[in-house]
């Protein structure tokens, strides 16, 4: 048997993504709350439409973010917000001329200057140029990456396209903290962990908890994907202390879960 081609594989990936979102906005129109909006997929980017941008920005767009785009969604409601690619945040929330956007986009193009490597010797960049407060980080866009998200109190989102590792993601909180670190090493994965941690847990909600572990498995490699533990140190610089695998936190949360409802269980079947 031929082995697949990367694109093929990325396809193949978001396809099966696809079916979880697709489960998990089903579940919450079948048991709605008062602040959840009708939550569904984006139309999806066409290849000339992708080609075009590429081509009008000046860079390619990573291999992962692209099938997303072009096999997905174009932008996510939940449960991870992602804006739209002509969006890309913060150009559309500070009214720039069209002109400034696009002076902005063509910084996407530039190197990117950070490697995971060499965080803590960025550490002493990133405070002397942070904490410049929301409104000037608003009118920031990140060099050689794109901002797929606001996470609140103007904490970004990065996305890497075109350092040494396309399709890696940052945690961006320049606007307060002043520190921006590698939050994982892949979007797919990324975008996984997340789709199928919300699956879970509204599933669990609603009684009918199942434990996804080994469909997501199936197709995610857990060594890519990382929750990062960080400190701040005397000097306020923030430094790395190590980073924990997503798929253990999230395999603790489901047997804990699961634990929490067999005990209910139990609980009933006493009183009755």
């Amino acid at each position: 048997m031929s082995k697949s081609s990367p694109e093929e594989a990325h396809k193949a990936h978001v396809l099966r993504l696809k079916q979880a979102l697709e489960r998990y906005y089903a579940l919450r129109r079948e048991q709605p709350r008062s602040w959840d909006p009708e939550w569904t997929l984006n139309p999806t980017l066409t290849e000339p439409e992708l080609a075009q941008f590429e081509q009008q920005h000046g860079f390619r767009l990573p291999a992962e973010y692209r099938a997303y785009l072009k096999y997905l969604s174009n932008g996510l409601d939940a449960p991870v917000g992602l804006f739209p690619l002509s969006k890309n945040y913060p150009l559309n929330r500070v009214g720039l001329s069209p002109e400034e956007k696009e002076r902005a986009f063509a910084k996407a193009a530039l190197p990117f200057p950070y490697r995971e490597a060499e965080i803590e010797q960025h550490q002493t960049q990133f405070k002397q140029l942070g904490g410049w407060g929301p409104s000037a980080a608003a009118d920031h866009s990140r060099q050689g990456a794109l901002i797929l998200a606001d996470d609140g109190c103007d904490q970004l989102t990065l996305l890497e396209v075109t350092g040494d590792q396309p399709d890696r993601l940052w945690f961006d909180d320049m606007a307060n903290a002043g520190y921006m670190y590698p939050e994982a090493d892949s979007f797919l994965d990324w975008l996984t962990v997340r789709t199928h941690r919300a699956l879970a847990e509204t599933e669990f909600d609603y009684g009918l908890v199942k434990d996804d572990l080994d469909r997501v498995k199936s197709y995610l490699d857990p060594e890519h994907l990382y929750q990062g533990l960080h400190s701040a140190g005397p000097d306020g610089v923030y430094r790395t202390l190590g980073r924990l695998p997503l798929l253990t936190l999230l395999e603790r949360k489901y047997a804990a879960g699961i634990a929490h409802f067999r005990e209910l269980e139990k609980e009933h079947q006493k009183a009755s």
